[in-house]
């Protein structure tokens, strides 16, 4: 009889650790898809938030492009004219004076990614998109840092002479000089002239177009990731 209520009594327990065990497995389970998709919503939301960024980076950055072109095309006139003749001066001549002297740089929104970085990269569950992310906020942001850098020092070179010389400035857009023959002879300053031409057309231009084709390639990935 004491053989057959042990028995008895090892199946129950069993039985109930059983259900136990059972109940654990299934409460992790459901803890852990809980998580899981706590983690997709989050990394869904961050996505969304990057790319709406992003649109506004763009828009900037063909704004930047566009002033940088317009740049370019009067800085090459000006600097062409100093190699020969000059020619009487007039007032279109501010345009192209005015092109030299001016910041012209591109602030990329960081606050979303650097909250998905705090919270770990690998909640982006897409490598490609990963990846790309990496490449626009750190490897592009460093190049752009550098080119800020070099935006100010070139304009701490420039904004002495161009207030000593020059009246009515308005940024990359107009100045006009005070003594135009003198500016026209002055051996300093066309070699400024020459160097920043060279720097816009040669870095400027070409990191400004790198970077939109990397912010249009991390757009597309992430569209068509949150689509699926």
């Amino acid at each position: 009889m004491e053989t057959g209520k042990t028995r008895k009594y090892l199946k129950y327990a069993i039985g109930e650790t059983l259900l136990i065990f059972i109940g654990v497995l299934i409460a992790i389970s459901a803890s852990q898809w809980y998580a899981k998709k706590k983690e997709i919503a989050y990394e869904t939301k961050t996505l969304k938030e990057i790319y709406k960024g992003l649109q506004r980076d763009h828009a900037s950055l063909d704004s930047v492009v566009h002033h940088t072109a317009k740049g370019i095309q009067s800085i090459t006139i000006l600097d062409s004219l100093f190699k020969h003749e000059m020619p009487p001066y007039s007032k279109s001549m501010d345009t192209l004076f005015g092109a030299v002297y001016g910041f012209r740089f591109f602030s990329l929104e960081r606050a979303n990614y650097e909250d998905l970085k705090a919270n770990s990269l690998n909640l982006v569950r897409n490598d490609s998109i990963r990846q790309q992310l990496i490449m626009v906020f750190e490897s592009e942001y460093s190049r752009n840092e550098r080119i800020y850098t070099n935006e100010l020092w070139v304009n701490e070179i420039l904004r002495p002479f161009y207030l000593e010389n020059f009246q009515n400035l308005i940024f990359y857009t107009s100045a006009t000089p005070i003594h135009y023959k003198s500016i026209c002879e002055n051996i300093y300053y066309k070699n400024l002239v020459s160097y920043r031409l060279t720097f816009l057309k040669m870095v400027q231009k070409s990191y400004f177009l790198r970077m939109k084709h990397e912010i249009e390639k991390l757009m597309r990935f992430i569209e068509r990731y949150i689509d699926t």
